[in-house]
């Protein structure tokens, strides 16, 4: 029996509110943390304990948020905790004046509404689960103001660990890789279309210049355009500059440029975590070059960013 299952053991149903409400948040975290899926499953299954889990986290947000980064914030966030069978639960995080407020959800829509389901919630809330990767991953459904979204995730700390629950510098190239080989292309091609596209885009390119081959790269001299089609306001275009052995990466970049390199945002993702091989999606129409060509092909060898292999 594990440690969390022993503490909610014998505790009768109207008594595990003030229980939940007597341990550190950060003590319930390390519990959550260590049961397994199953286990978790099976105790949320007690209704009793799902509203009395799911109150005590939602309660103590305010405990949790970064001053500094809940100055910015203004707007309702709804959080929907998805259901098999019956009704789903809502709560409204009310945001404004450098607090937050959360309450079941009234009748008011909200600015962005936030939806996974009750394990998910509570493996965010022990540090076990990255919600940036889940939702890559589409576990996460985000509908509305994407960017409120992603400020609210960088506003929460995880108890008992440092950073926020949501930072795109701190993913794991690998992990990512992996979330995209599995993920469908329809999704992949949604969240291209949505306010996270530029977050993810950054990203990718700010990571260029970690992931040069040296040896590659200290013999090139030549300057790629990205053109990543199917973004909500048109083009994206990104210059990728290699001048023996130092890369930089320029948004928007004007002026000369060997090679263009064009394709969709969800071949842009694929291709940019090993998850797309360049040659046969050239032969296949999904990636257009114009411009030398020997470029592109010295660009690809130069730069290894990591796939889901590793």
């Amino acid at each position: 029996m594990s440690e969390l299952r022993t503490w909610l053991s014998g505790i009768p149903e109207d008594k595990l509110d003030k229980h939940f409400a007597s341990v550190d948040a950060e003590e319930i975290a390390r519990m959550l943390g260590q049961a397994s899926d199953a286990e978790l499953k099976e105790l949320i299954a007690d209704e009793s304990i799902r509203q009395a889990a799911l109150s005590a986290g939602f309660g103590r947000f305010a405990d949790f948020a970064v001053p500094e980064q809940l100055k910015t914030m203004d707007g309702v966030v709804r959080f929907v905790v998805r259901r098999d069978r019956g009704v789903d639960e809502t709560y409204d995080a009310h945001f404004g004046n450098a607090t937050v407020e959360v309450k079941p959800a009234g009748a008011d829509a909200p600015d962005v509404t936030i939806s996974t389901d009750a394990l998910t919630f509570l493996r965010l809330l022990s540090g076990t689960a990255s919600a940036a990767l889940l939702v890559l991953q589409g576990t996460i459904k985000v509908s509305g103001d994407e960017q409120l979204a992603l400020q609210t995730g960088g506003v929460f700390r995880v108890p008992g660990q440092e950073g926020v629950a949501v930072d795109p510098t701190a993913l794991d190239a690998v992990q990512v890789a992996g979330v995209i080989a599995k993920a469908k292309d329809s999704h992949l091609q949604d969240v291209m279309r949505g306010g996270f596209r530029n977050v993810v885009l950054d990203e990718i390119f700010r990571r260029f210049p970690e992931y040069l081959n040296q040896r590659s790269a200290d013999k090139l001299k030549l300057a790629a355009c990205f053109k990543i089609g199917g973004g909500p306001d048109g083009d994206d275009r990104y210059l990728v500059e290699i001048d023996h052995g130092k890369c930089t990466v320029t948004p928007e970049g004007e002026g000369e440029r060997s090679v263009t390199i064009a394709l969709g945002g969800a071949e842009f993702l694929k291709l940019a975590t090993g998850n797309l091989n360049p040659t046969i999606a050239f032969m296949k129409g999904r990636l257009k070059v114009k411009g030398d060509l020997a470029s592109a092909l010295a660009l690809s060898g130069a730069v290894r960013i990591p796939s889901a292999k590793g």
